[in-house]
C-alpha cells in the first residue's frame, strides 16, 4: 500500500513544481524565456513516467507473489491428497481449478502489459496454449 501512495505522491510532487515555476513566471521573479515552461514541461512526463513504470512494477510484484502462494497452495493439496487418498475426480477439479487460476493470473499480467485497447480485447480473447504461448513470448520463462 506506500509504494502506491508513493506512486502518487511522485508525480504530484512534480506537478507541484509545475506549477510553482509557472506561478514563479507569472509573478515576474522567473524571466518570461521558454526554459522554465521547458522545464516544468520535461519534469511532468518524467513524474509521469515514473509513476506509471512504479505502478507496473508493483502489480508484477503482486502477481509473482500471488503465483508463489498458488504454487504452495498445489503442493499442499498434492500432500493432503496423497495422504487422504481423495478420488480422481476431486483431484482433476482441483487441479483444474489451479489451471484456471493460473490462466487468470498470466492473463492479468498480460493485460498489464497491454498498451492499446485493441491489445487487451485480443489479450482477453486467449485461452488455454494460444495464452501460455503469448505468456512465454512476452515474459520467456519466468513464471
Amino acid at each position: 500500500m506506500f509504494g502506491l501512495q508513493l506512486d502518487l505522491l511522485i508525480p504530484l510532487i512534480l506537478i507541484l513544481i509545475v506549477v510553482v515555476v509557472l506561478v514563479a513566471t507569472k509573478a515576474n521573479v522567473l524571466p518570461k524565456k521558454s526554459l522554465p515552461f521547458i522545464a516544468a514541461g520535461l519534469a511532468g512526463v518524467f513524474g509521469w513516467s515514473i509513476f506509471n513504470k512504479a505502478r507496473k512494477d508493483a502489480l508484477h510484484q503482486k502477481l509473482k507473489d500471488e503465483e508463489a502462494q498458488q504454487r504452495e497452495q498445489e503442493k499442499r493439496a498434492a500432500e493432503a491428497a496423497r495422504l487422504a487418498g481423495i478420488s480422481d475426480g476431486e483431484r482433476m477439479r482441483a487441479v483444474a481449478e489451479a489451471q484456471r487460476l493460473r490462466d487468470a493470473q498470466q492473463k492479468e499480467r498480460l493485460l498489464i502489459d497491454a498498451r492499446t485497447a485493441q491489445e487487451k480485447e485480443e489479450i482477453s480473447k486467449l485461452q488455454g496454449e494460444e495464452l501460455w504461448e503469448r505468456y512465454l513470448r512476452q515474459f520467456g520463462q519466468d513464471k
